[in-house]
């Protein structure tokens, strides 16, 4: 950037000394040298690659063209103001481009470079990509947290606003979970690590922020269609207006020419080309600043149309932390379910798997282990089948189901002719959960939720929370048609779920959102929650929306200005000096402009 300085104020500096020469001192020749190595300067880089992609006509070919013309017709100052003036508005394209780029390089400073870990010799400070799984890191007040991993020792506020969003410090303590980027505040803590650093939550954010970039959205698709188009149409007009005229005895053909260059510049479509993709890169920056990571600018466009917005229950509107509040039927009940669970993972397993530990049982060897999505599981303990899991992997099996009044979780536990007994679990909602659906409801948007649980339980849940729609007792398959349905009825749908149970689910989805930011939700989601705040979620459709609204804008004003300078240069109300200006630097740095607006669009803006 420093070089494109010295060579812009060289030029710039040029430019101004031929004017005076030329129009205070009437010197022509000497202001006609300088014009010529301003035009050099500022301009060597346009003109050297203007002949590389034909036959297609490129930005530089246009100008090259024109400023070619201005000088061999006499108009070498205007010649050399355009080429320092397009000189500007392709500095400044690269700034806006490099803001993107200097944002994940902001992400990447979050991480510091060195660490202190734990050694058998003592503490040893290490460069931070040379820790291991498993190694002891120490961090101290006013420090930065370089590791994804678990405390184990210690208690500190810990602020975690640059990875996941959230305003508030968080307290920490012994098995809590910490992220590297954030800042250690007040306390002194000892972290596990749980993973190398190129394999962290915030590193994982950086290579999706750059992956984000290369997949363009339907509007950028449309611009550099429609510029494919716009810009060969404009040349023939050039051409036709510079021959045609004079031909038919309307004024000189110097007159003409002026006017056909005037054209040529104006069709240089510098901001149409710029408006979409400056103001799609500043949303998703604004986004991960704000701990929502959006997987391409697609998603943001999409996002800005949805009618309906669907979550999961369990882990996404709740907690996802059952606890076991009571067990009905035979002490062992508990010791088959816990054998059982322990080889799955989902909450409600934790959670019978806890209870046992507390309980002091000893699972039991379980062989014959099947999963059973969204249903339950099943295994053999000392030969005998056994099945832990909802009403519905019952009746599959032409079992009765007794009729169990709970506004929680019923785990039933049987074999494959008994129910034998039941386990009551329940979970507790989210406290931003409420004011995350009032949000939506205020912007016009309807919800609904899809669960696996039972009709009591959703619609407890449905009610506190306000849902509009409440789907339960659903299978992943009835999830996908349910889903199916909403989309047909709203026209755009998005799913929210936790990325685990509900990956069918997510991609079936116009979009799918998930949370909370674990490897596999980060691979699932289109857009990823780094937090489980989910008050983030009415932000992402604002922020979405008022992407795409400045998009309309920058498009609209590139068109309409570029029309409009051009109509006024074939009526020759309108020099290459108007055009340049306003139809060219002006245009661009006023879309530029608009769009890093976005940037600055935080969490808590309305």
């Amino acid at each position: 950037m420093k070089n494109e300085l010295i060579r812009g104020f060289l030029s710039g500096l040029l430019l101004a000394t031929g004017l005076f020469l030329e129009y205070i001192l009437g010197e022509k020749l000497f202001s006609l040298v300088l014009f010529l190595l301003s035009t050099v300067i500022s301009g060597k880089d346009i003109f050297a690659s203007a002949f590389t992609k034909l036959p297609k006509i490129g930005m530089n070919f246009l100008v090259t063209v024109a400023v070619t013309g201005a000088f061999l017709i006499g108009h070498p100052e205007e010649g050399a103001a355009v080429t320092f003036l397009f000189f500007i508005a392709e500095s400044l394209e690269a700034y806006a481009s490099d803001r993107a780029r200097r944002s994940i390089r902001d992400l990447l400073k979050l991480s510091p470079e060195t660490a202190t870990v734990k050694t058998p010799e003592g503490e040893k400070v290490v460069k931070v990509e040379t820790i291991g799984v498993g190694d002891i890191v120490v961090v101290r007040p006013g420090e930065k947290i370089p590791v994804d991993g678990i405390v184990v020792k210690g208690f500190s506020s810990v602020d975690q606003s640059p990875i996941t969003g959230e305003s508030v410090p968080v307290s920490v303590k012994k098995g809590s979970r910490v992220f590297a980027g954030s800042m250690n505040i007040d306390g002194y803590i000892e972290i596990k690590t749980k993973k190398r650093r190129e394999s962290t939550l915030l590193f994982r954010i950086i290579k999706a922020v750059e992956e984000a970039r290369k997949k363009k959205s339907s509007a950028e698709i449309f611009v550099e269609r429609f510029a494919s188009v716009y810009t060969p149409a404009v040349v023939g007009v050039a051409i036709l207006t510079g021959v045609v005229p004079p031909l038919l005895g309307f004024g000189t053909f110097t007159e003409w020419i002026y006017r056909s260059l005037v054209l040529l510049v104006v069709a240089c479509p510098c901001a149409l080309a710029i408006s979409t993709p400056v103001s799609i890169v500043s949303g998703l920056t604004s986004a991960a600043k704000n701990g929502v990571l959006v997987k391409g600018g697609r998603y943001i466009e999409t996002l800005s149309k949805s009618g309906v917005i669907v979550f999961d229950k369990t882990g996404t509107l709740t907690e996802g932390r059952p606890r076991v509040d009571k067990i009905v039927g035979p002490k062992r009940i508990l010791e088959i379910a816990a054998s059982l669970e322990r080889k799955a993972s989902h909450p409600v397993a934790d959670a019978l798997v806890e209870k046992a530990r507390r309980e002091g049982i000893k699972f039991k060897k379980v062989t014959g282990f099947r999963n059973l999505p969204g249903i339950g599981v099943e295994g053999r303990i000392r030969g005998t089948k056994y099945i832990v899991g909802s009403a519905a992997v019952f009746k599959k099996h032409g079992i009765r189901v007794p009729d169990v009044k709970y506004p929680g979780m019923i785990v039933f536990v049987g074999t494959t002719g008994k129910i034998l007994g039941y386990i009551l679990l329940s979970d507790t909602v989210r406290k931003e959960a409420k004011t995350a659906i009032e949000q939506l409801k205020k912007m016009g948007m309807k919800t609904a939720l899809l669960t696996g649980d039972r009709k009591e339980v959703a619609l407890s849940v449905s009610s506190e929370l306000g849902i509009d729609h409440s789907f339960y007792e659903l299978l992943p398959e009835d999830k996908i048609e349910r889903l199916a349905a909403l989309k047909r009825k709203y026209g755009t749908a998005v799913m929210v779920g936790d990325g685990i149970n509900d990956a069918p689910a997510l991609a079936a989805a116009d979009v799918g959102i998930a949370v909370p930011g674990t490897d596999i939700a980060m691979e699932a989601g289109d857009v990823v929650l780094v937090g489980t705040d989910l008050k983030k979620i009415p932000y992402l459709v604002r922020l979405s929306k008022k992407t795409v609204s400045v998009v309309r804008e920058n498009i609209f004003a590139s068109v309409s200005i570029k029309l409009s300078v051009g109509l006024l240069a074939l009526f020759g109300f309108a020099g290459l000096w108007v055009a340049v200006a306003i139809g060219d630097v002006g245009l661009t740095l006023a879309v530029v402009l608009n769009a890093l607006r976005i940037t600055r669009w935080s969490s808590r803006s309305n």
